[in-house]
């Protein structure tokens, strides 16, 4: 009887925290930005760049704007997206809690947001010209919306870890040498299978894309991949496996 129970108490423990892991959100977060989306006074159509300017909120469900990135006007590359390839669209990928600055036991509620071009003389926000809002952090439930509550059509958003064992289950092993990383370090990866499409990336902290490693596709067994951090400074840098739908993230520092 004593074993049984040990033995049930342990399948709960095991359960509970499959549950708990289950309900928590990855930290990796896609934002993409339609600016033909955005209200008729608010377009940021034909612009050379585009900023993300947005806070996150830290406290209770209505909380945003507590801990803010970007410096509106300044072409100085915190905030600043990427084109997708379509007409006037936009997009950035974060790592949340190290993208705004707070401790990762940290529980995160909204994000509010508005686009601008690198001078800031033109803006992009939602349906009424206000900011947009995005919620569910805490969740995984995530909406998009006007200062009303109804939903906005020009961002979408998605966690990049969600569906993250679908690649995952293609690597018996990630390790980068030497990390903490001064001039050069080495990623050796196993792949367990060919990937038809793999993208190794090295991202900052602040979500921006600072190299291609690899681009393509990759056959089963042993690979190495370099990265030369001689030219960044001293800092948290992450190298991100993908294929497409799924990514595997992992951290690098940097120290000079």
């Amino acid at each position: 009887m004593k074993t049984l129970v040990t033995k049930s108490f342990a399948t709960f423990i095991v359960l509970f925290f499959a549950v708990v892991a289950m309900a928590q959100p990855a930290d990796s977060l896609k934002i993409t930005y339609d600016a033909n989306k955005s209200g008729a006074n608010c377009q940021p159509l034909g612009a050379n760049k585009i900023y993300m300017h947005s806070g996150v909120g830290i406290g209770g469900a209505n909380d945003v704007w507590e801990s803010v990135v970007g410096n509106w006007g300044q072409d100085d590359g915190v905030g600043e997206m990427s084109p997708t390839g379509n007409t006037d669209e936009w997009t950035i990928t974060i790592h949340i809690w190290d993208y705004y600055g707070v401790d990762h036991d940290s529980t995160l509620t909204n994000i509010g947001m508005v686009f601008r071009n690198e001078d800031g003389s033109m803006e992009g926000k939602s349906d009424s010209c206000s900011d947009i809002f995005v919620r569910g952090l805490a969740t995984g439930n995530l909406t998009v919306e006007n200062a009303d509550g109804t939903p906005f059509a020009g961002v979408t958003v998605s966690f990049l870890g969600v569906g993250i064992e679908d690649i995952a289950s293609s690597f018996s092993s990630i390790s980068a040498f030497p990390n903490p990383v001064k001039n050069v370090t080495n990623i050796r990866y196993i792949t367990t299978e060919n990937i038809d499409n793999l993208q190794i990336t090295v991202m900052d902290a602040l979500g921006r894309e600072i190299a291609t490693l690899y681009n393509g596709s990759q056959t089963a067994g042993m690979h190495t991949v370099r990265w030369d951090a001689s030219n960044v400074n001293s800092g948290i840098y992450f190298y991100n496996f993908s294929n497409g739908s799924s990514i595997i993230t992992k951290k690098l520092l940097v120290i000079k």
